[in-house]
């Protein structure tokens, strides 16, 4: 059997994630998604925010990520288990297993 250690820091700054000794970092940003219409498609360029679906909503997770939507900016404990963290460290782990 093949067991992968899993390591997380949901960091406030940036979440850390190692799996099997390959490390990603990404930018806590997250935002719920919204149409920007033509503005979107300069940011998209300039931006390296991901798009990441998680139950019944759509978040934009990561650097740039306030181009693309209403940011969501709680940030104290008890966030770290609501579903747009959630969206932030599987975005994070999607990373490293690509």
């Amino acid at each position: 059997m093949n067991t992968k250690v899993l390591a997380v820091d949901p960091g406030f700054g940036n979440t850390k994630i190692n799996v099997g000794g390959k490390s990603a970092s990404l930018t806590s940003a997250i935002a719920r998604a919204k149409s920007v219409g033509m503005a979107g498609i300069g940011m998209k360029a300039a931006s390296h925010a991901k798009t990441i679906q998680y139950g019944w909503e759509t978040y934009v997770i990561g650097d740039g990520a306030w181009h693309h939507g209403d940011m969501l900016t709680n940030r104290d404990y008890s966030a770290l288990s609501s579903p747009e963290r959630k969206a932030l460290v599987f975005g994070a782990i999607a990373q490293v297993l690509d």
